[in-house]
């Protein structure tokens, strides 16, 4: 069974190397941008697709709330 490792973030820090840190390669802004950037035709026509299904399941559950709305308005109504 392991240990528990009961240190604090402080403590874990402090035994990371400081040259361990400065290994550590920074990340080219603008490359991840345009690399992100890039959508292909396919993943575009899948949120399309996505689009619609949101857009059908919106006008559903409003139906429902619209019927159920009525449900519970009508015997108010009549007194």
């Amino acid at each position: 069974m392991p240990r528990k490792n009961n240190r604090s973030a402080s403590e874990k820090s402090a035994k990371r190397s400081p040259a361990l840190k400065k290994s550590r390669p920074k990340i080219n802004a603008k490359r991840t941008t345009s690399r992100l950037k890039k959508v292909t035709p396919a993943a575009k026509k899948m949120l399309r697709q996505g689009a619609k299904a949101i857009e059908q399941g919106v006008q559903v559950i409003s139906q429902k709330a619209e019927q159920i709305g009525n449900v519970l308005v009508k015997p108010f109504r009549s007194s």
